[in-house]
């Protein structure tokens, strides 16, 4: 068996744009719902998490909001409809771990494409 050496997938600092490809619920160690966007040109994928609170000022409404939904209070709202297959810009910034550094994307960042 051979495996091909890759050099490593590694976003700049700052603006990029992307498409949202997918949306994964998680629940540990919190109720989180975490937007996975691959980045143009590159491919590279990346996800971002929200926690599952919805309401008008938390940070996963402001993310509906900035994608055009409307938040009433008492209705249920479909994730997958307001943000799968969607335009998107977002900041990235690099973080340093003690496993290596890793591209994320500023949550307060993602928006719709204009």
């Amino acid at each position: 068996m051979e495996l091909e050496v890759k050099k490593p997938n590694r976003l700049e600092d700052g603006q990029h744009q992307g498409k949202i490809i997918g949306i994964e619920a998680r629940d540990k160690p919190y109720e989180y719902l975490d937007i996975v966007v691959e980045e143009i040109p590159t491919g590279i994928r990346i996800k971002t998490g929200y926690p599952r609170i919805l309401m008008k000022e938390s940070k996963l409404g402001l993310l509906f909001k900035r994608f055009g939904t409307e938040l009433v209070e008492g209705t249920k709202v479909d994730p997958e409809k307001i943000l799968l297959g969607k335009a998107c810009s977002f900041i990235v910034m690099n973080e340093q771990t003690n496993r290596g550094t890793f591209p994320k994307i500023i949550s307060e960042s993602l928006k719709v494409k204009q």
